[in-house]
């Protein structure tokens, strides 16, 4: 049954005004990017299915919402002037109850399933017969974006920035990204070394930082592209002083980066926060945009953000314990994300360092970050013995006492990546081999691990789809290729 889109908005808003007093909500898109199943996580633009929390719109797209089972909302607004716009399929047991957060909506919505690749799927870019090395991802409902470099070791100028965007649900690259789903960005093409590192999205654009050296000078560079096309928007060149730019992170107010560098003659941590539309400094931010931190002469470097609220946590290390060069320690700021300055509620004054060992070692560092809002984890190494060891841990946001940690294997490691849901928390890495945990969001046990002989660089969660994307040498070691797999052995 198609029903009037002008009659239901009404009769459902009224519902919701009359049953229940007004409350703050969270705005949902539907996009139509897989289907018009009103059901599936990857029609709406957050990447969930529409609760009784949401004001759901319903804009001028190519493909409607049909409802055939539970549907929730806390409004909605449907601003396309089809007249189908949504359809209600009553007689296949659809209903959309709308009401206040917590308030009439009852049961549990309909979720149909059936966005992003099967699980165990493994897919694979060779992009050139040297060697190609996959960083970074990012998702939503329109595509997997992958970032990294192609070319490596190809010669002089031959090696440049990679990025994909692919079909969540095929996994087939997007031919109108591009040419053929494909962005190739060459800072200066008589240089080498030049590579995408990490990639965040919103729903304005692409961000993505990585490493160039126009005129043979080596610099961060942050680009900004369309998510559908591609194309440029815009492209900057951070002051920072060499050194390498590690993460980057997106809110409403700004796209945040943050690295090391060697302006002071040693290694000191960087933090910049740009504009969303020009990419250009935001002066409020620190000095002039940018936060620096030197902890130590010898070398200390930011290597993660998470943001929660108005509050960014960086993780990376310092050499305070000793004040040489092989001893670190981990270190967590808590900053403000309008001005930088430190949150000094958190932790003391608003720094947490953790020695994790006790013998010399370089590798305490804390390589990966997220939040769920009320938590912090933490993906670091540390080190036993004469071993260098994975640890994952959690923390509370506001003082960063532990609640749990866990170090599932000591040997060679490479921390790849960390997020959490309330199913879990899900990290990533290189430990003598590409290895994937997951762990109990409570108590910190391991639940399951799957392994293989891969370097894993990034990981996501969609759903009940968990991602990791690296590199692998199945072709040989002069000829490494992306790899990116939906996991199927940590639910």
């Amino acid at each position: 049954m198609e029903i009037n889109k002008k009659a239901i908005f009404f009769i459902l808003i009224l519902k919701s005004t009359l049953l229940s007093p007004i409350l703050l909500a969270q705005t949902i898109t539907w996009t139509g990017a897989t289907d018009n199943v009103w059901h599936r996580a990857c029609n709406w633009d957050l990447g969930i299915i529409p609760t009784c929390s949401h004001d759901v719109v319903v804009p001028t797209v190519t493909t409607y919402p049909v409802v055939t089972g539970l549907a929730h909302s806390k409004s909605i607004s449907i601003t396309s002037n089809d007249p189908n716009a949504v359809t209600i399929n009553s007689s296949g047991s659809g209903l959309l109850e709308i009401g206040s957060m917590g308030g009439s909506c009852s049961g549990t919505p309909t979720d149909s399933s059936g966005c992003g690749l099967p699980n165990c799927t493994v897919l694979q870019s060779n992009a050139t017969a040297k060697n190609d090395e996959g960083y970074g991802m990012a998702m939503n409902s329109s595509g997997i974006f992958l970032v990294g470099g192609e070319n490596n070791d190809g010669g002089l100028g031959s090696e440049k920035w990679r990025i994909e965007k692919r079909n969540p649900t095929t996994g087939a690259l997007v031919a109108a990204f591009g040419t053929g789903g494909i962005v190739n960005i060459d800072p200066d093409p008589s240089q080498v070394g030049e590579y995408a590192r990490r990639v965040t999205i919103d729903a304005s654009g692409l961000y993505i930082i990585g490493l160039g050296f126009p005129a043979g000078v080596q610099k961060w560079y942050i680009v900004k592209l369309n998510l559908t096309t591609g194309a440029t928007l815009w492209s900057q060149t951070s002051t920072a002083s060499f050194g390498l730019p590690r993460d980057i992170a997106v809110d409403a107010s700004g796209v945040y980066v943050v690295g090391y560098e060697n302006s002071a003659g040693n290694s000191g941590w960087w933090i910049e926060k740009r504009n969303l539309s020009t990419g250009a400094l935001i002066g409020a931010f620190g000095t002039g945009g940018v936060v620096t931190v030197n902890p130590t002469t010898e070398f200390d470097g930011a290597y993660c953000i998470t943001i929660s609220g108005s509050s960014l946590f960086i993780g990376g290390s310092d050499n305070t314990p000793s004040g040489t060069n092989n001893n670190s320690q981990w270190r967590i700021e808590s900053r403000d994300a309008t001005t930088g300055a430190l949150n000094t509620g958190f932790a003391t004054s608003g720094v947490l360092t953790y020695n994790v060992t006790d013998v010399n070692f370089d590798g305490n560092t804390v390589w990966e970050i997220a939040n769920d809002g009320s938590y912090l984890y933490l993906a670091a190494s540390g080190k036993a013995g004469n071993a260098s060891c994975f640890s994952v841990e959690k923390r509370d946001i506001t003082t960063g006492a532990q609640v749990w940690t866990q170090s599932p294997t000591c040997g060679s490691t490479g921390i790849g990546g960390i997020v959490v849901d309330a199913t879990g928390v899900y990290a990533a890495g290189t430990l003598g081999q590409w290895r994937l945990d997951k762990y109990n969001l409570n108590t910190g046990a391991i639940e399951c691990t799957t392994t293989s002989t891969r370097y894993a660089n990034d990981i996501a969660k969609s759903g009940s789809n968990v991602y990791v994307f690296g590199t692998d040498f199945d072709l040989g070691v002069n000829d490494f290729q992306w790899r990116i797999e939906s996991q199927c052995g940590c639910p």
